[in-house]
C-alpha cells in the first residue's frame, strides 16, 4: 500500500505524522497496517505531509478502498490513469 511505504520513507516519527495530521498516532498504525481505511478526506494533508502526490495517493486509495466507485468515476470521466505505486 503506497501510504506505508511513504511512512516507512519518511523521516518523521508515526508520532510526528499523527501531530501534524491532526490525529491520533494509532490512526496511524491501524492505517499503515490496512486495519481501517484513511478517511477520503485525511488524504491531501497525509500527502502533503509525506510528499506524496495528491492525485497519486487518492487514486491509489480508491483502488485499495472502492475499486467500484473508481470504476464508476472511470465510466464517466474516463482514465485516471495507471499508477506506478512501489
Amino acid at each position: 500500500m503506497l501510504f506505508s511505504f511513504y511512512v516507512d520513507l519518511s523521516p518523521l516519527t508515526q508520532k510526528e505524522i499523527a501531530d501534524l495530521a491532526g490525529v491520533r498516532p494509532n490512526n496511524i498504525s491501524m492505517w499503515k497496517s490496512g486495519e481501517t481505511q484513511i478517511p477520503i478526506t485525511r488524504i491531501p494533508k497525509l500527502a502533503e505531509i509525506l510528499r506524496i502526490d495528491k492525485k497519486r495517493f487518492l487514486l491509489s486509495a480508491f483502488r485499495d478502498y472502492c475499486p467500484g466507485h473508481l470504476n464508476a468515476i472511470e465510466d464517466v470521466f474516463g482514465s485516471l490513469g495507471e499508477l506506478d505505486i512501489a
